[in-house]
This record gives structure tokens, sequence and C-alpha cells, in this order.
């Protein structure tokens, strides 16, 4: 996905190219949700099954959706 940034909207709201880069880093993962069938499980437990949870960003929707700053205290955040 290639993201286009607007530098003059990204100094009105005092962001800089670098804060994108890290709420994209932190927001576009894709994590272990766990397993199925690990230790302590029975010794007779045939298989052992990864558990990923649906947090890889796809889509141009879910890269507009990414907030890149937040003030929860006045309920702002910044797309």
């Amino acid at each position: 996905m290639r993201i286009w940034l607007k530098p003059d909207r990204l100094a009105q709201l005092g962001l800089t190219s670098d804060d994108v880069v890290a709420a994209l880093q932190e927001q576009n993962l894709q994590v272990a949700g766990g397993s199925v069938g690990a230790s302590p499980q029975p010794a007779s437990q045939a298989f052992e099954y990864s558990v990923f949870t649906n947090s890889r960003l796809s889509k141009e929707e879910d890269f507009r959706n990414i907030i890149v700053r937040s003030d929860p205290a006045r309920g702002h955040w910044c797309i």
C-alpha cells in the first residue's frame, strides 16, 4: 500500500511523517492469538494449532481508519 501524505495538513495537526510511520507499524501487526493443543494438554493430543488474529491491514479503508494521535481527555483523534 502506498500512502501519500499532505505536509501542510500534517503541520496543521502538529504531526510528522515519523508519527504516521509509527502509527502504521503499531496498528498493522500480525500477532499470534495463542495455540490450541499445546502444553499442558494430555500427551494423547495429536495436533497443535496456532491461532492468529485478523489484525493485518489489507484494504484501503483499513488504512484510512488508522489513528495517528488521540487526546482521550478531550475526545479528539487524528486520522
